[in-house]
């Protein structure tokens, strides 16, 4: 009986010891280096760039252990990494990755909520090809509260790289690529600025209605 009860103790030791390295909470590579330049690991070098991602496990950590190396979620070929020290962390990309800006959408960012739907995804992304006639709107910094940023991956990519925005005003969309003229007064508030704008279609109102309501209340019903 006592053998018995020191095998299954050793059984559910080992147990622990494998989900503890399965899920990043003991890593045996400490062999990153981190600079403002970027980091060194692997043999490879990760330069810092920026788009909305899901953040896995543990997977390295610095030879100083001041910062760890967390893998992106869906990359199974570590083209990225999320380097986090605390609640600091930052974002990098293989230095020979280029990362795809066309193709096939596979994931879309509406503010921060991620939608995967393969469907929705194609309507958000095809809105942003539509060559209908550009007009200008004066707009404040109030106005850009009703504006969500859309980030969109491609082929397969697990980082959706920043397209532009898409607005809501007076009972209808819009979408521009830029917001770049804002401009603040010198106390601070902001002074009404032209954005260049194209009409979404009424066809993707009932869907993106369905996600801005997530933040604009008076959209829900």
């Amino acid at each position: 009986m006592r053998h018995k009860k020191f095998f299954i103790a050793t059984i559910c030791l080992l147990a622990v010891i494998i989900a503890a390295f399965a899920s990043g909470v003991i890593v045996t590579d400490r062999s990153a280096v981190y600079s403002a330049e970027g980091l060194n690991w692997n043999g490879t070098f990760y330069k810092p760039c920026s788009g909305f991602y899901e953040e896995g496990k543990t997977i390295a950590k610095t030879s100083d252990g001041n910062w760890n190396i967390n893998e992106v979620k869906g990359d199974t070929e570590h083209n990225f990494v999320v380097v986090r020290s605390g609640l600091d962390d930052s974002l990098l990309v293989r230095e020979d990755y280029k990362i795809p800006e066309s193709g096939i959408t596979n994931t879309v960012y509406l503010g921060t909520i991620k939608i995967s739907d393969r469907e929705k995804c194609k309507i958000i992304s095809d809105i942003f090809l539509n060559d209908s006639e550009t007009f200008s709107v004066s707009a404040t910094h109030e106005d850009v509260n009703n504006w969500q940023s859309v980030s969109i991956g491609f082929d397969g990519c697990p980082v959706a790289v920043f397209r532009g925005y898409i607005g809501f005003a007076d009972g209808n969309y819009f979408f521009t690529v830029d917001l770049t003229d804002m401009k603040e007064k010198d106390d601070g508030s902001g002074e009404p600025f032209t954005v260049l704008c194209k009409s979404v279609d009424k066809s993707c109102y009932a869907m993106l209605n369905e996600y801005f309501a997530y933040y604009f209340s008076y959209l829900a019903s």
